[in-house]
């Protein structure tokens, strides 16, 4: 059977519609809380074309800014090639690119827009700037994580995977939502009205994971003094989540894959195999290769399951869903606390939720992902929800970023050219290609080393790689894109734009 991937393209859907790349703002930070998650569509790069931003210029969701503290004379983004230009000339209102005060016309090149860019107006409002990929539908109310381009491409390969009896392998980081995906498959498919059975296969310990994945019979070993029906029979007619996969014993891997291949199960002590009905979803965010290469993956289990594979793409990966995630966990959290409106600001009042302290999470690695978001909301909202703003210094400093440029003492930047090709190219491999990382691991701006690699050519951007590269990448690593992107040496965020270009 041939596989499925989340990465894979739709190439019905693209031969229906063209692809255009085009710069997307998304509202990360708005005196009124609920519009924060809105977007805007720019004119192509590649058109030359102004689109007006000011407090009653521009659609976002149908609506402009319309806040008393962005200024009604616009300012003028244009299109030029692949850049995108910012004119702010007579402008009273200030205006800032990834902390920075812009003091004259600045062009931001096609690198800067596919990392995405912070874009302050004024006191109160912060929009995110970066490429995004028309061609890909917004996605449905039924399940969405998002509408990032990533967020997008997995809602919908994952309503079009519902929709098979396929076993499924959610791979992702921790924190990025996995068990959330394996839900959708089973709320959106036909197994929807019969049970759903999560498992964490890391917290069963190894001596009775068999009993109690398929069950056992009365007195099959000391202290069975009944029978348990395991959780597969637990799930008939439904679907078996088992997360942490890579956690299971060697020999219940073995039976995973007996049950796969015929949908029987052996109950500890039963004389006879008994018949189920259950589709199988697993999650690991184990390295796989790593895993089967000493001996604690069976390889057939995992070619198994990787007839259909869905990768769920770590935060930092799709920057633009971290505001909007980040204030739907603060309703939720000041719900909790009898303040659900605690993100409207009155017309002349002081926003609670700041553009500074959202830049700094739009900069933050995240490696909990999802779950340290939602964490840091809930902390957030209990110490700090009576206050009139959330300090910027209620940030963990992990999660601060290197001083802005604005602030009283800026700490020291060192000049691109006095970084070596050697230690920027290990900066990039730590950090898997991305290059807002890189240069906080460096100690530079982000400005100067995208500077520095357009100077260099020492970064491979995914638009770069020949077709013929990109089929060879996608086929060795099983049409996992992410995979690919690691072969090719790129991020998976410039893989993803550069398909789109095809």
């Amino acid at each position: 059977m041939d596989q499925a991937t989340i990465d894979d393209p739709d190439e019905p859907q693209r031969k229906a519609k063209s692809t255009t790349l085009r710069p997307r703002l998304t509202i990360a930070v708005h005196p009124d809380g609920d519009r924060i998650g809105q977007s805007m569509w720019l004119a192509p790069t590649a058109a030359r074309r102004v689109d007006l931003l000011s407090r009653l210029d521009g659609e976002f969701e149908g609506r402009p800014l319309d806040d008393a503290s962005v200024s009604r004379r616009p300012v003028r983004l244009v299109g030029d090639g692949k850049r995108l230009q910012i004119d702010v000339a007579e402008l009273t209102m200030p205006v800032f690119v990834d902390g920075r005060q812009l003091l004259a016309t600045t062009v931001l090149s096609a690198a800067q827009l596919e990392e995405g860019v912070a874009l302050r107006l004024g006191r109160r409002v912060l929009l995110w700037l970066e490429v995004d990929d028309d061609a890909v539908p917004d996605a449905p109310a039924e399940f969405t994580v998002g509408q990032s381009l990533l967020a997008r491409q997995l809602s919908a390969r994952v309503i079009k995977a519902s929709a098979t009896e396929l076993p499924a392998l959610i791979r992702g980081a921790t924190g990025s939502g996995k068990e959330r995906v394996a839900r959708a498959l089973h709320a959106l498919g036909p197994r929807k009205d019969q049970p759903f059975i999560a498992v964490n296969m890391a917290a069963i310990p190894a001596s009775t994971a068999t009993s109690a994945l398929f069950g056992h019979v009365r007195g099959a070993f000391t202290g069975a003094e009944g029978s348990s029906p395991g959780y597969f029979r637990q799930a008939q007619g439904g679907v078996l989540f088992l997360d942490e996969l890579a956690a299971a014993p060697l020999e219940v891997q073995d039976a995973l894959l007996r049950v796969l291949d015929s949908g029987e199960i052996q109950p500890v002590g039963a004389r006879q195999p008994q018949v189920v009905d259950v589709r199988v979803v697993a999650a690991t965010d184990a390295d796989l290769d790593e895993e089967v290469a000493a001996a604690r993956f069976r390889p057939t289990l995992r070619f198994r399951l990787e007839r259909l594979v869905l990768h769920v793409p770590r935060l930092v990966e799709r920057r633009a869903d971290i505001p909007g995630l980040f204030a739907a966990a603060l309703r939720e959290a000041f719900r909790a606390t009898g303040q659900p409106d605690r993100l409207l600001t009155p017309p002349d009042g002081r926003p609670w939720l700041t553009p500074a302290l959202v830049e700094r999470l739009m900069r933050h690695p995240f490696p909990g992902n999802i779950r340290e978001l939602r964490n840091l909301a809930d902390r957030l909202a209990f110490e700090y929800g009576v206050d009139e703003q959330a300090p910027e210094e209620a940030i963990p400093e992990k999660v601060q970023a290197p001083a802005e440029a604005h602030s009283a003492v800026a700490t020291p930047v060192r000049e691109p050219v006095t970084l070596t090709r050697e230690q920027v190219r290990v900066a990039l491999v730590g950090t898997n290609q991305n290059v807002a990382r890189a240069a906080r691991l460096l100690g530079v701006s982000n400005p100067m080393l995208h500077e520095f690699l357009q100077r260099t050519g020492l970064a491979r951007r995914g638009c770069d790689v020949p077709d013929a590269e990109f089929d060879a990448a996608v086929a060795a690593a099983s049409g996992d894109l992410a995979r690919a992107a690691e072969i090719l040496g790129v991020s998976l965020r410039s893989l993803q734009l550069r398909r789109g270009r095809r």
